[in-house]
């Protein structure tokens, strides 16, 4: 039955090369396929092969034997019972063999439902038939959606991510230029304060508690900022995660199966493979793009197991060599202290990797007495002669403050830069027992 001939399917433009002349009954089978799929018909399990593989549009997994894939259709129907209407955009089949084919076809999907958001999207769905002794038979079937970050003239959604971070990036600016300004208008009312307590006990506690309170939300303000910037930067990393990730593993893995098909050409094969290589290319970048955006579990882990496990990522991430050195008499810090602490060796690494060249980078922690120190030195560039500080050296800066600690950039006697933190380890400063 062709799709016209049915109201479940509309009809399709021709395809650009019609199979009958070559594969007689191929285009019935994909109209056959559009039909029984439309109508819920459990007779369309038996049209795939015992060796079969696919996914789905919403899964992450790959589908690998006849019998899952026959569980997920019936699912599919169970869950949407009665009949939906494929409108059909275009389909092309390709003959690459006397045994094998593709139809790959574009529709949008109505289902019986009120619904304004799959009936707006094309559904990409490629099938690829192998002809068996019992016949022809689907040995592979996968559908997608596209993703919506993706712009004009885009392979992925490179656009959409960096008007993301640029986003995020004016956020923070805008953020540490309201605080800039609370904080000069803090030093403004401090001064008339001062002028006007003079002599006077009560005016002076007065001002004293009035410094106190501001100086409090002016770090609760920043501890706001710098929390909706990890939030974001957390978010963004989930999303390149859960949904960046799984659809480059699902094209190159469709690649890696279409380049293991018979009957291709020798220079399409080397194509798909390439493609393949890409896309796994871009899925580590991706990967490690939101391991880097992610954030720490600093409620279960201790200061030690969250530095290590930075450093070991930064050194796979930006190919550089990190050596630790950790003073057992180092102070535990709270969750939110450690996270600063962590967040600061963090990017001080990044920063010597990406814009001093480094190639090594020493952290080392130490305790003298009731102080702490935290240094971070490396064998790139010296710091240039003007340094204009970047959105990483202000929140680097915004952080030690939030910790109460001296902040400090300078070049290394050796040449690259050291950036250092010292803290009072006092009772004010709050700690925690490190774990055994």
């Amino acid at each position: 039955m062709k799709p016209q001939d049915h109201p479940a399917v509309s009809a399709a433009p021709p395809c650009s090369k019609d199979p009958g002349e070559e594969m007689p009954g191929l285009r019935k089978l994909l109209d056959d396929y559009l039909v029984m799929y439309a109508l819920r018909d459990d007779r369309l399990t038996t049209y795939f092969s015992d060796n079969f593989s696919g996914f789905t549009g919403g899964g992450d997994f790959l589908v690998k034997d006849n019998a899952s894939w026959v569980a997920i259709t019936r699912q599919d129907f169970a869950q949407v019972s009665n009949a939906l209407r494929v409108e059909l955009k275009d389909v092309s089949i390709q003959s690459l063999s006397e045994t094998v084919a593709v139809a790959t076809s574009f529709f949008t999907i109505h289902l019986p439902i009120k619904d304004h958001i799959l009936s707006r999207e094309t559904a990409r769905l490629v099938l690829i038939f192998r002809k068996e002794a019992a016949g022809w038979k689907i040995a592979h079937s996968s559908i997608s959606i596209p993703y919506q970050g993706v712009r004009a003239g885009e392979v992925y959604p490179l656009k959409d991510l960096a008007d993301r971070n640029r986003f995020l990036e004016e956020q923070v600016a805008e953020r540490t230029a309201q605080l800039s300004a609370a904080n000069a208008s803090l030093h403004r009312t401090n001064e008339e304060l001062a002028r006007e307590s003079a002599g006077h006990e009560r005016t002076e506690r007065q001002l004293q508690e009035s410094l106190a309170s501001r100086t409090h939300e002016l770090r609760e303000a920043t501890g706001a900022a710098l929390r909706a910037g990890a939030d974001e930067e957390d978010r963004i990393g989930r999303e390149l995660h859960d949904s960046l990730c799984p659809e480059l593993i699902g094209l190159a893995r469709h690649a890696e199966t279409l380049a293991d098909g018979s009957g291709l050409p020798d220079d399409l094969r080397v194509q798909l493979r390439a493609l393949a290589t890409q896309a796994g290319t871009a899925v580590r970048r991706a990967r490690n793009l939101s391991h880097l955006l992610a954030r720490p579990d600093f409620a279960h882990a201790n200061f030690s197991e969250l530095l290590h496990a930075q450093l070991d990522h930064l050194e796979k991430t930006l190919d550089l060599t990190c050596e630790l050195a950790l003073d057992d008499a180092f102070p535990a810090l709270d969750p939110e202290r450690t996270g600063h602490l962590i967040r600061i060796v963090g990017e001080a690494v990044t920063n010597a990797a990406r814009h001093g060249c480094a190639k090594r980078v020493w952290v080392d922690c130490v305790r003298q007495g009731d102080r702490a120190t935290v240094s971070i030195s490396n064998d790139g560039q010296p710091l240039p002669a003007a340094l204009t500080p970047g959105l990483g050296l202000r929140q680097m800066r915004m952080r030690a403050d939030l910790l109460e600690a001296k902040f400090s950039l300078g070049t290394g006697q050796a040449g690259g830069v050291v950036a250092e933190l010292s803290f009072s380890t006092s009772s004010d400063n709050p700690a925690v027992p490190d774990k055994p």
